[in-house]
């Protein structure tokens, strides 16, 4: 039995939409088509490139584990050949710098911490 509410979602989506979900979609399908199609792979990494521009935030591919939460899109930057577990949270204005630094899982990072 369909209520209506099912369209309350897709609007609230069309007017207030949540960029920092698509810039974590775009993350995970440029890890996934990586090594899977180049083609592709070249397709989602621009539009990934071009969201991180919008939003302010740079993290590069295979560093995170699943279960990434970013609430407030602003500064935001991870170096590459880290190594960060699963279930972290990122506040804005943080920076990991790149490096081989290996941190287990349920990291959370605070507003202005550098690492």
């Amino acid at each position: 039995m369909n209520t209506g509410n099912d369209k309350i979602p897709f609007l609230k989506n069309l007017f207030y939409p949540n960029y920092t979900l698509k810039y974590l979609f775009l993350l995970r399908k440029c890890e996934y088509y990586q090594s899977h199609n180049p083609i592709i792979f070249n397709y989602y990494y621009y539009r990934f490139w071009r969201m991180g521009r919008k939003l302010n935030i740079s993290i590069n591919l295979g560093v995170f584990g699943y279960g990434l939460v970013i609430p407030h899109y602003g500064t935001i930057v991870v170096g590459g050949g880290n190594k960060i577990g699963n279930y972290c949270v990122l506040h804005t204005s943080t920076c990991i710098t790149a490096g081989s630094k290996n941190i287990g899982d349920a990291f959370y990072v605070s507003t202005g911490a550098k690492i």
